[in-house]
């Protein structure tokens, strides 16, 4: 009994040490070097695309008077009863970026209920307004102001065209090539003339809405870049005008035609990277519209351009391979306007009026045709070159004219302009430009390095150079040797 007593009372006394030891070991204290930084105010909030649209009947600046165009305030941008033939009416639409992300948007109208007869005559037409030097706003001597046709409302309801369309900033964003806040579009509704007795009494249908559309446009950055929302597929096959136009305001990198294409009206700005395959099929205007006006780098392919006024109008970067330019309009074929840089490779232009237009720009055609048909009397040069800086370099070629009556020149360089040609045959046409093929005039120059000519060019073949008559009555330019 001792021995059981004295080995409980040791489990005892070692169950009261450990419970000590635990204890000291709880309560004692270690010294260790610390810091700490607090990030206060993180935030995670998304950011708002948000769109307005308020219209007026007239533009005074900021003293314009705008109405809601949407909402439960709002009143019909368009709303009169007696339209009659030759009746216009002017609208300006303003677009405002109420949100926080840049948005690109566009504009369409869509029939309530059927499309009615009345709707054939009636022209649509629009403007810029904001920032664009050139606008003149319609006056009653000239209904048809707006330089931009889109066609009659009956096309823009049935092929779904859209208009006046770009990318907006949110307020407070500067870029160059870019609005911020808001925009100001002119558009014109006008009764053809020629509408007869069948249009009285027709209507549109019940009414039409005008809608504008906005999706997010790949501006932002995040940790990589500015593609995160770039939804819209690189490439896009087409084969109507509503696809094709679609492709172009989504930014399509790569739009290819899988048939040909009527109603196209192409607006590209500044930031626009884009190559349209034409695919051996032809992409034809809106009646009285450009079919392309580019401001960004732009090539097209393999195909055939048609305007009755003018193919295209460049801007920006412009590349075509393998196309054919059909202008039947009182215009020149293409137009190569300021800062714009061009590169031609086998294109067959044919122009009514006038050929190619350089004005301010520069561009370099290697290969192909430039034809022009002949215009009554009306004076258009199969080249035009024209302003300080404006720059064209023929490396080939053929240029001629197709009316032996054109009163026009071949070669036309002015305002300090610069044309040279190393390669190319040039064919003359009825009388030439007040009796001459090839003029320079206020400052402009045109150096000859090569080529073939129907008539004697030797006034503007270089130093270095010559021109020598062959026994067919054709000039050839070729260094002198030896």
């Amino acid at each position: 009994m001792k021995g059981i007593k004295s080995i409980k009372k040791t489990l005892l006394l070692s169950l009261l040490s450990l419970i000590l030891l635990v204890s000291m070991f709880v309560g004692s204290t270690y010294a260790w070097f610390t810091d700490q930084v607090t990030s206060s105010g993180n935030i995670i909030k998304s950011g708002r695309l948000a769109i307005d649209m308020q219209w007026s009947t007239q533009y005074n600046g900021v003293d314009t008077v705008w109405f809601d165009a949407g909402g439960s305030n709002a009143k019909p941008i368009f709303d009169y009863y007696n339209w009659e033939p030759g009746y216009t009416e002017v609208r300006y639409i303003k677009v405002s970026n109420e949100g926080t992300l840049a948005f690109k948007y566009m504009m369409s109208v869509l029939p309530r209920g059927e499309v009615g007869k009345l709707a054939e005559v009636i022209t649509v037409q629009y403007d810029i307004v904001t920032d664009n030097a050139d606008f003149v706003p319609p006056k009653a001597q000239d209904r048809n102001g707006s330089t931009q046709p889109v066609g009659s409302l009956q096309d823009v309801i049935s092929n779904g065209i859209t208009f006046g369309g770009g990318v907006l900033l949110p307020a407070g964003e500067t870029k160059d090539g870019f609005y911020s806040d808001e925009i100001i579009v002119c558009v014109t509704l006008h009764m053809e003339e020629s509408a007869d007795n069948r249009y009285q009494g027709e209507s549109i249908g019940d009414s039409f809405n005008i809608r504008l559309y906005a999706v997010q446009y790949n501006y932002e950055n995040d940790s990589f870049d500015n593609s995160y929302d770039a939804d819209v597929p690189e490439n896009v096959n087409v084969g109507n005008a509503f696809d094709f136009n679609e492709a172009v305001n989504q930014g399509a990198v790569m739009i290819t035609l899988t048939d040909d294409i009527d109603y196209a009206a192409a607006y590209l700005p500044k930031t626009e990277n884009v190559e349209i395959d034409l695919n051996n099929y032809s992409l034809t205007s809106i009646s009285g519209s450009r079919t392309i006006e580019s401001h960004g780098v732009l090539t097209i392919k393999n195909g055939t351009i048609a305007s009755d006024t003018s193919t295209v109008y460049n801007y920006g970067e412009l590349a075509l391979e393998n196309v054919v330019l059909n202008a039947t309009g009182s215009s020149y074929g293409i137009h190569l306007n300021l800062d714009s840089v061009t590169v031609m490779d086998n294109v067959t232009l044919n122009g009514l009026r006038g050929g190619l237009n350089v004005q301010y720009g520069k561009a370099v055609f290697n290969s192909g045709t430039v034809t022009v048909q002949g215009y009554s009397n009306k004076v258009g040069h199969v080249i035009y070159v024209g302003g300080e800086g404006a720059e064209l370099i023929v490396n080939g070629g053929e240029f001629k004219f197709n009316q032996g009556y054109t009163k026009a020149g071949v070669i036309y360089a002015d305002l300090g302009a610069k044309v040279v040609v190393n390669d190319g045959i040039f064919w003359k046409g009825g009388t030439g430009y007040k009796n001459k093929w090839i003029q320079a005039n206020n400052d402009a120059t045109v150096e000859i390095y090569g080529g073939r000519f129907q008539f004697d060019p030797s006034a503007f073949v270089v130093e270095g150079y010559e021109a020598v008559k062959g026994s067919d009555g054709w000039w050839t330019v070729s260094k002198i040797m030896g």
